[in-house]
């Protein structure tokens, strides 16, 4: 894993979202570091192998795909070029 994404601070600022009432969104920490990973390849493809490397220590794998399918693509966030690949959209 990388060092550039700090998942312990990502989870303190999900906490605090979480506090407010903001479960979604800002206060989930799947969402939050999925889209970090995904920025920090904007430009590239993202491989789903990538944003696992972060997440699999808060969720398994189908939630994460499932997360991708029903939040990101459905929103129109990413666009899915490959089998277990994602663009920024």
């Amino acid at each position: 894993m990388t060092p550039d994404i700090d998942v312990e601070m990502e989870q303190k600022v999900a906490d605090f979202y979480q506090s407010l009432g903001i479960n979604q969104g800002p206060g989930d920490i799947q969402y939050r570091l999925i889209l970090l990973v995904l920025n920090k390849n904007e430009g590239n493809v993202t491989e789903f192998a990538e944003i696992r490397e972060y997440t699999d220590r808060f969720a398994d794998k189908g939630s994460i795909g499932s997360k991708m399918k029903t939040v990101f693509q459905l929103e129109g966030l990413v666009e899915k070029v490959k089998r277990g690949g994602y663009a920024i959209t």
